[in-house]
């Protein structure tokens, strides 16, 4: 979602004469650049701190951002859905979801921030970070033919500069960042302590319901933030469990067609059959539940899936009730579940997303068909149980998963995925794993829409050291979903886990699996 998407305020550069050297043309460009922000005072400054207005899909609020040279990156964002923060700073990283609820940030995602942060500053010409600058073709935008520029650090994240010939100002900046597109147009620059700074930004992608803006009401010169500013808040949404008890109690779920699993419970009251998914980044609410439990829904924010982007509609007051236990405060989201249904094949009136798995061990019987809900603090694991680690990417978890005896690569962790195996186009493409097998072309459906993917079967597969035989594998194509990834290789579903009694702890960034049976395990592709 664009509240986790950086503030840049970017470089801009001014292209020197065709006819000059690369290096000599780029030096004459970064001592224009550096003139036109306000030279010495550009090249004195070390942070910034912004306060402005934002329009964050379809809701209106107000944003703090902090970053400096050094690649330090806060922001606060409070609009009347929602308050959510995120911190990068050395170890420090973490973020809080639409509840509230604190959760940590991988080191890659950390380095992607901080690469952001340091972009305001004259650092990057000398390297800092580890920036490269080249020259690209020129480009139109908005009618303007602009000088392009682009800053790299060395992996495939670009940053290709718009600027604007005749007075060097930036018009825009294109980032593609882990296969994600997206143009941040700035306007309305101001010069601040002798620095130039834009006053206004718009954020501009292909799902309309992402798309942001933000209008300045100040720009502050080298203040840094507090330090208790960067400290991770506490889980202001925990689970409650009834008086003297530390878990939910069995509950039993219905195992629909062997992929997908659904709880009863109630949402504010009213009974309903929640689809337990870890790879919703939060509780999703259907329209007819939204609506029959008296839930208030407003504004509209975009929401990315397995088969494109979507809208999505943000709710406040949710309370989730599973047995004795109950969940309250959650923000969740209302979108048109009636069509996801239609796309994977089955009704859904409700997803029970993060908000769960942030705040309780879930401890999932499939061989008994049940489920329970434990206090994170209390629960100690059976000693035959597998660690597993559960590693932080982008909101969600990933484990490690090894294909056809080669090393292990990252995949997401996702209950809701009714596939054994998805691969991602930056892993099976370079490998030519396609080459000699028996393809057949499908669509693969999930939130968003349905997309084109390549089917065939992988002969083994191995996670907790179990290893699976006849694995059917969806090989993902590169479009703009979730299933296409640089640092995520996978996406590891239902028909893998379910051969497993699951104690999932995302508290502590690990799941424990016990086999039930000691493999190889064939699967029936």
């Amino acid at each position: 979602m664009s509240r986790y998407a950086t503030v840049v305020l970017l470089i801009c550069i001014v292209a020197s004469a065709r006819a000059q050297s690369d290096d000599t043309r780029g030096n004459d460009v970064i001592q224009h650049y550096v003139r036109w922000r306000g030279g010495s005072a550009f090249q004195a400054l070390r942070s910034i701190h912004l306060t402005a207005s934002v329009m964050d899909g379809g809701i209106a609020g107000t944003k703090q951002v902090w970053a400096t040279r050094q690649g330090l990156y806060l922001e606060h964002e409070q609009t009347d859905q929602f308050v959510t923060s995120l911190a990068v700073w050395g170890k420090t990283t973490w973020r809080t979801n639409l509840s509230g609820q604190p959760e940590p940030i991988s080191r890659s995602e950390a380095n992607h921030y901080g690469r952001d942060a340091s972009l305001l500053f004259a650092g990057i010409f000398a390297g800092e970070l580890g920036a490269t600058i080249g020259t690209r073709p020129d480009e139109s935008f908005d009618g303007l033919l602009c000088n392009v520029f682009r800053v790299s650090f060395g992996d495939t994240d670009t940053y290709d500069f718009f600027i604007a010939p005749r007075t060097g100002e930036l018009k825009a900046v294109r980032s593609t960042v882990d296969r994600r597109t997206q143009m941040t147009v700035y306007a309305q620059w101001h010069v601040v302590d002798g620095v130039r700074q834009p006053f206004a930004q718009e954020v501009r992608s292909s799902n309309q319901a992402s798309q942001s803006s933000l209008t300045a009401r100040s720009i502050v010169a080298n203040e840094l933030p507090a330090n208790n500013l960067l400290q991770m808040p506490n889980n202001s949404v925990p689970f409650r469990f009834s008086k003297d008890s530390d878990w939910s109690g069995w509950i039993k779920f219905d195992f629909v067609d062997g992929k997908r699993i659904f709880i009863p419970a109630e949402v504010n009251g009213r009974k309903v059959l929640l689809l337990l998914d870890s790879g919703a980044e939060t509780t999703v609410l259907g329209k007819e539940t939204a609506s029959g439990a008296g839930i208030n829904c407003a504004g509209q924010i975009g929401m990315e899936g397995s088969g494109g982007s979507d809208a999505a509609a943000l709710c406040t007051g949710v309370s989730v009730s599973i047995g004795n236990a109950s969940i309250s405060g959650i923000v969740a989201a209302r979108m048109d579940l009636d069509a996801l249904g239609r796309n994977v094949g089955l009704p859904i009136a409700a997803i029970l997303g993060q908000e769960v798995f942030n705040s309780a061990i879930i401890d999932i019987d499939f061989q008994q068909s049940r489920i329970a809900f434990r206090s994170p603090t209390s629960f100690t694991p059976p000693n035959e149980a597998r660690r597993l680690a559960l590693s932080p990417w982008a909101g969600d978890r990933i484990v490690s998963v090894s294909v056809e005896g080669m090393p292990a690569i990252p995949a997401y962790f996702d209950l809701g995925n009714g596939s054994p195996l998805d691969l991602f186009p930056s892993y099976w493409k370079p490998l030519h794993l396609l080459d000699g097998r028996v393809v057949t072309e499908s669509q693969m459906g999930g939130s968003g829409g349905k997309k084109p993917v390549s089917v065939a079967v992988l002969k083994t597969v191995s996670i907790a050291g179990i290893e699976f035989r006849n694995v059917r594998t969806n090989f993902t194509a590169d479009v703009a979903t979730t299933e296409n990834s640089e640092v995520v290789k996978g996406n590891v579903g239902m028909p893998i886990f379910d051969h497993f009694h699951l104690m999932i702890d995302y508290p502590h960034n690990q799941i424990y699996m016990i086999p039930y049976s000691s493999g190889p395990i064939t699967l029936n592709p």
